[in-house]
């Protein structure tokens, strides 16, 4: 239900003007990392174990609609989680 629902509705759109290839690292997709905040949020989970999620949690992985089997496409820091929010 979230990948096909509310993953597109997430307001990726607003945050985009913030992140520019001319600034430091490439962001992670911004889908997965709102994705990842709003679960964190909904489970009351700190950012160790939400970043764990996506790296192991295949529930995680078909809800944020990752389909990549590479560590690039799962693996978030908790940096990079702090960061985005």
């Amino acid at each position: 239900m979230f990948r096909e629902h509310l993953l597109g509705e997430l307001p990726v759109d607003l945050l985009k003007p913030f992140f520019t290839e001319a600034f430091g690292q490439p962001t992670k997709e911004l889908h997965t990392l709102l994705g990842i905040m709003l679960f964190q949020q909904t489970m009351d989970l700190n950012d160790a174990k939400a970043v764990d999620q996506p790296a192991y949690n295949i529930q995680w992985h078909y809800a944020l609609d990752i389909t990549e089997e590479s560590d690039e496409a799962k693996y978030v820091s908790e940096k990079t989680l702090w960061s985005t929010r």
